[in-house]
């Protein structure tokens, strides 16, 4: 069985999409779609990210002669699904301050009722969008869901948290990677002007999960 065949056949079992699985692995959706056309070779690195995340032996994916199911996989019917989940929610913006631990839980209080959410990452929380940066996508009062395991993708929305003079700060902006810097770009450049963050004062990167609702 080729590892094009496993891959579909774990995916499709897990209920996995390809941008879902981009999203996790922190490489382009084209990149995972050029693996299943096999226009594009995947790396080992990936290679590695990806039977880790899957939870599958390296060795299974590599050896052409092993087939499906990997060995010491559950069944479907014990494989943990997404559990509705109350979660924070948050203010995000100029002025607002949100603090994380180490782990991404949130600390502090919320002035906000908690949303029920389906998720499986217990860290989960949510953001209230302050002004609009970020408008039309993001309009002021959106409240955005944030995964605290999914890897950072640049060039996508995300929350930042960083650091300047003692001070935590945080925004939710496009974040594009230079060599020392993160560019933070708002999509209403007509609302704000975009900003730059030094890499070391940056704490997390935060991708959202998904859009919850619209406070009217």
């Amino acid at each position: 069985m080729t590892f094009r065949q496993k891959l579909l056949l774990l995916l499709k079992e897990r209920g996995i999409t390809q941008r879902q699985l981009a999203d996790r692995l922190g490489v382009r959706q084209g990149t995972v779609s050029g693996w299943f056309t096999g226009r594009q070779r995947i790396r080992a690195r990936n290679l590695s990210k990806l039977a880790s995340e899957l939870d599958v032996p390296l060795e299974w994916f590599t050896d052409d002669a092993a087939d499906y199911p990997p060995p010491g996989a559950r069944p479907k019917s014990e494989q943990s699904e997404p559990r509705f989940r109350l979660i924070p929610v948050f203010d995000v913006g100029a002025g607002y301050r949100v603090s994380y631990d180490d782990a991404g839980r949130v600390v502090g209080d919320s002035e906000h009722e908690p949303v029920l959410v389906a998720i499986r990452d217990q860290n989960a929380f949510a953001c209230e969008i302050r002004g609009n940066s970020m408008a039309p996508t993001y309009p002021q009062g959106t409240v955005v869901v944030f995964d605290t395991t999914l890897k950072p993708v640049f060039g996508k929305p995300m929350l930042v948290i960083w650091e300047e003079d003692g001070i935590q700060h945080s925004s939710f902006k496009v974040v594009y990677e230079a060599e020392t810097e993160l560019r933070l770009v708002p999509l209403n450049a007509e609302e704000e002007r975009e900003k730059t963050v030094k890499k070391a004062a940056v704490r997390r990167l935060f991708m959202p999960r998904y859009l919850i609702l619209r406070i009217a």
